[in-house]
């Protein structure tokens, strides 16, 4: 069968029909074209923050109140450093979202990761993910 593909964010309004508060919380962005934004961008096992500048457009149809949403994919390697840095219970109810990210949590990375978390040492030479876990 075909592989899970990650999930995605999608920006905009959700599945609910609820109004913008106010609360600068979902409902589309407020943020000026011309602002700085963060971009995470991969450099090895690493994720670190590379400023760079907003290029989205808003394009609006005359008299139509909704604004186009995007959709925002995370690179494999930006979930697994977020998995590393995760309580082994919050590990494995991500891991319980969907296939994909089951996956993921059931890597050697990320139990060798809650390894040193929990216990303070590296995990034994050959050590397989069940028995880190």
């Amino acid at each position: 069968g075909r592989s899970p593909s990650p999930p995605t964010l999608v920006g905009g309004s959700s599945t609910e029909d609820t109004e913008d508060d106010g609360d600068g919380i979902g409902g589309g962005s407020d943020v000026d074209e011309d602002s700085p934004q963060w971009q995470l961008e991969l450099d090895g096992d690493d994720c670190h923050q590379q400023q760079h500048q907003h290029q989205q457009q808003a394009t609006l149809s005359a008299g139509d109140d909704e604004e186009e949403e995007r959709e925002v994919v995370l690179p494999e390697a930006c979930w697994m450093e977020i998995l590393c840095q995760l309580s082994v219970r919050d590990v494995c109810m991500t891991g319980r979202v969907n296939r994909w990210l089951r996956q993921l949590a059931n890597t050697d990375m990320v139990w060798q990761a809650q390894h040193r978390t929990v216990l303070g040492c590296e995990p034994p030479q050959g050590s397989s993910t069940s028995a880190l876990r």
